[in-house]
């Protein structure tokens, strides 16, 4: 499955940020979340289409998570 491999790769390059599919319980401080949102198909190509969502004791934080 593709979730599989974008979470691995997100796992691998966060490192030691928490990277999960799943918001977990209890919060960790920072830690980031994997959605997939849809899927398509067109002339036998697939694409799927994820949210990435960074959560972090403040916005900066948050942001450079997103530029790792």
């Amino acid at each position: 499955m593709i979730e599989t491999e974008v979470l691995n790769v997100l796992t691998a390059a966060l490192a030691p940020v928490l990277v999960s599919m799943e918001v977990p319980s209890p919060m960790p401080g920072t830690f980031v979340v994997l959605e997939k949102t849809g899927t398509s198909r067109t002339d036998q190509i697939t694409t799927s289409t994820f949210a990435v969502q960074s959560w972090a004791a403040s916005s900066m934080v948050g942001a450079q998570l997103c530029t790792a």
